[in-house]
């Protein structure tokens, strides 16, 4: 029997692979995502995973869990027991120079050196005022005295190098409108009642970490505003309060060739009332809630990050515009390695969220295999667009994998995703044009209000539909095995930020013009409640075994003109291509078939359109493709094929020969029903 199969369906092959662990340029990270689409074509992907819903066969293949610290690796907050001279790193000859002072920091003061040295004082064990600013009348003395150590202020603009170690006391830029930047040269502060380094007035600062230098600040939790626990007493500042081991009220520029290790005790681990920006360093972060949070904007463009969380890893809040929105509260992602381990989202947007050329990897809320969490615990979450136009991402999350309240776009990059939810979600729409993307665990793979699908390899596995069309805010329900807050995931109610429960829309659609799609699910494969147009690419369903979901299901249109598409599972609601569509599909119910076993489609004539290798028990077969034409066809079971078996469970090359017809069919119309 002849072979006139044409389809390629290719993709990476996970086994026994790791995505790359430091790619230093966008260039690198480019060339490795090459060599991996070069190499599919040799292995690709077999959807049969070990967590595969349902029924299953084949070879087991493990995607590897996200390298990501454990959340109890947050050290207590106290003073780092180093030695100091094993901090100190190399600053250049011309930062020397340019240098206004140099600020030696000895244990319980300081000294100060250089021409700008009456830029900084140095005040100890001063006792300063409390105050109470919850009165009407702006605040007044408790007559309480809070003492903080040494206090080390900088009062003017330039460049200041720092070394040493502060055992009890801080570092702070005391004045309004300056521009400072701050050289970490080994330096060790704790703070036992207020941030280790900060600025309360709106001055920008920019925090360089000298070349192979070791830098700690710690701050160690005590002395928290009796009216607001989450920030330190009114004293040192009667104006304004910090949240964070790390925080400046303005701009806030990290960058260096040096280590810096930011241990919050309170709150926050690095913080900035404006902008927060990384360009470089080796930095982790330890907080009590956010480890980096900026109110208005973070960009991060470089750098080695390990943020461990009891929160969010990284946030922004953005501004009320007044009218219901946020003005502001943007994430850039533009390069470097993120390590984030966090007990609620690892990255929450308040507005939009773009990824390009850099590492994440990413554990949520215990992982997707953990109980479900009270609260969102979402990977990367954004309460406007989500970008994702290159990088590699290995996620394991409690909640949805990918969410966000507008629009999502997968333009590139090679997604490895588990989830305890949603692996892909948006409140409007999915589109995915590029990249190589495995949901190995998820309840359902893709939801949308709609999706579009136009290149990219997406393989996903779903313990309920694999991909969904559905209108409102995130509608998925808990699996009766994961029960959910009030029978729902969380976060998904009352409609804020993480969606809210929403009903099922007919104005929504499912759109696949290319690319390649393999979905593996325990409930509806692809699920519309809309329409589905089908104009190219190939997609191949493995669905329910019950009879109450459907390979396919739709409760519009489904139209077909181009592509290939090749879906089996249960007959009781087994669904196909409509009358409208212009190429002929075929729907055949049968006998269950069981996993691990060949189905072929042939012509009369002998000519092949299809044998694929079922993942779990099977009664029905929808095939719709250019190979089907008008004639008589037979379908058939078990047998052998000599050809070669790509990762979908399809056969390219050689022949099949020896099965046991299941069903004969002449195609006379568009659609035929067996």
């Amino acid at each position: 029997m002849k072979t006139n199969l044409t389809l390629v369906f290719s993709v990476l092959d996970r086994k026994n692979k790791k995505a790359p662990a430091f790619l230093k340029t966008t260039l690198l990270l480019l060339l490795s995502f090459a060599l991996l689409v070069t190499a599919a074509a040799c292995n690709p992907f077999d959807p049969r995973v070990a967590d595969n819903p349902g029924e299953g066969g084949g070879a087991e293949i493990i995607i590897p869990k996200p390298d990501v610290p454990d959340a109890g690796d947050a050290p207590p907050a106290t003073l780092p027991d180093v030695d100091e001279a094993s901090l100190v790193g190399d600053v250049s000859d011309e930062d020397k120079a340019a240098a206004d002072a140099v600020i030696l920091l000895k244990g319980d003061t300081a000294e100060v050196s250089g021409a700008g040295a009456g830029n900084v004082t140095v005040t100890a064990d001063k006792a300063y005022d409390a105050y109470d600013k919850s009165k009407d009348d702006g605040g007044a003395k408790t007559g309480e005295k809070i003492t903080y150590g040494a206090v080390v202020e900088i009062a003017k603009s330039g460049t200041y190098i720092l070394q040493g170690t502060l055992a009890k006391g801080f570092v702070a830029v005391s004045k309004k409108d300056l521009a400072v930047t701050l050289i970490l040269n080994g330096v060790n502060i704790f703070a036992e009642n207020y941030a280790a380094l900060v600025c309360l007035k709106k001055s920008d600062v920019t925090v360089e970490l000298a070349e192979n230098s070791v830098n700690y600040l710690t701050d160690g939790g005590k002395g928290g505003d009796a009216s607001d626990g989450s920030k330190y007493a009114y004293g040192y500042d009667n104006e304004e309060q910090p949240n964070a081991a790390l925080l400046i009220r303005k701009d806030l520029t990290v960058r260096g060739a040096g280590k810096l290790t930011v241990n919050g005790g309170l709150n926050n681990g690095i913080g900035s009332r404006a902008n927060l920006t990384i360009e470089s360093g080796v930095i982790k972060v330890y907080a009590p809630n956010n480890a980096l949070k900026g109110n208005d904007s973070i960009t991060v463009s470089g750098g080695d990050l390990t943020l461990v969380s009891e929160s969010d890893g990284v946030k922004t809040e953005g501004e009320d515009d007044g009218a219901g929105g946020v003005t502001g509260g943007e994430i850039s992602v533009t390069g470097g390695e993120l390590f984030i381990t966090a007990v609620n989202d690892a990255v929450q947007a308040a507005s939009s969220l773009a990824v390009s050329g850099a590492v994440m990897k990413i554990k949520t809320g215990g992982g997707a295999d953990a109980a479900v969490t009270a609260n969102s615990a979402k990977g990367l979450k954004a309460a406007a667009d989500l970008t994702l136009d290159s990088g590699t991402f290995e996620i394991d999350s409690n909640d949805d994998a990918l969410h966000s309240n507008g629009n999502l776009t997968v333009a590139g990059g090679v997604l490895t995703l588990r989830s305890g939810d949603d692996g892909i979600h948006a409140d409007e729409t999915v589109n995915i044009g590029g990249g190589q993307i495995n949901i190995s665990k998820s309840y359902e793979g893709v939801e949308g209000y709609n999706v579009n699908i136009t290149g990219g390899s997406l393989r996903l596995n779903a313990s309920d539909d694999g991909i969904n069309i559905v209108g409102g805010k995130d509608a998925s329900s808990m699996p009766a095995n994961r029960p959910g807050v009030g029978g729902q995931r969380p976060g998904q109610s009352g409609g804020g930020f993480g969606g809210g429960a929403g009903g099922a829309s007919s104005g929504g659609a499912l759109t696949i013009s290319g690319g390649e799609v393999c979905v593996n699910a325990t409930g509806d494969g692809l699920d519309s409640n809309g329409g589905i147009v089908v104009t190219g690419g190939a997609t191949v369903v493995f669905g329910p075994t019950s009879s109450g979901d459907a390979p396919i299901d739709y409760d519009g249109s489904f139209t077909m003109s181009g592509g290939v598409l090749i879906a089996m599972g249960s007959s009781g609601m087994a669904q196909q291509p409509g009358a409208a569509s212009t190429q002929y599909t075929v729907l055949a119910k049968f006998g269950a078939v069981a996993a691990n076993t060949l189905l072929n489609v042939s012509s009369a004539n002998g000519t092949e359109v299809v044998t694929v290798t079922t993942v779990k028990s099977t009664q029905s077969l929808v095939v719709c493709s250019p190979l089907l034409q008008k004639g008589q066809y037979t379908i058939s079971s078990g047998g052998s094929h000599s050809g070669t078996q790509n990762g979908l469970g399809i056969y390219t090359g050689g022949a099949y020969s020896a099965g046991s017809t299941l069903k004969t069919f002449t195609v006379s119309g568009i659609v035929t029903n067996v």
